[in-house]
């Protein structure tokens, strides 16, 4: 088993899916395991506080809260070595199911 910092195909996909979609705004490359990003207002009609609380109500997955240069975001912590493509995937269906 590898004992290094958890960047695996997995991770990176759930990075390219943020970065590729009109939904959400990648705030920073991703250098260690932690995703940074919030909802492109232009897009989706609410905030990224009332967006990740609706999200983590749905049992599914449990996204934290943070601040970016003064402004709320949405945090994806993906670093469990154990995490599966099915798992990035449920990830990803729960956030298209909200908006």
């Amino acid at each position: 088993m590898s004992m290094g910092i958890e960047n695996s195909r997995r991770f990176r996909a759930f990075t390219m899916w943020l970065h590729h979609s009109d939904k959400y705004q990648l705030l920073e490359p991703c250098e260690l395991n932690v995703v940074l990003f919030t909802l492109s207002l232009e897009v989706v009609s609410m905030t990224s506080d009332e967006y990740r609380i609706k999200l983590n109500a749905t049992g599914q997955v449990l996204l934290t809260p943070g601040t970016w240069q003064g402004e709320p975001i949405i945090r994806a912590a993906l670093s469990n070595w154990a995490t599966t493509d099915e798992d990035v995937a449920q990830v990803i269906s729960a956030l298209d199911a909200i908006t």
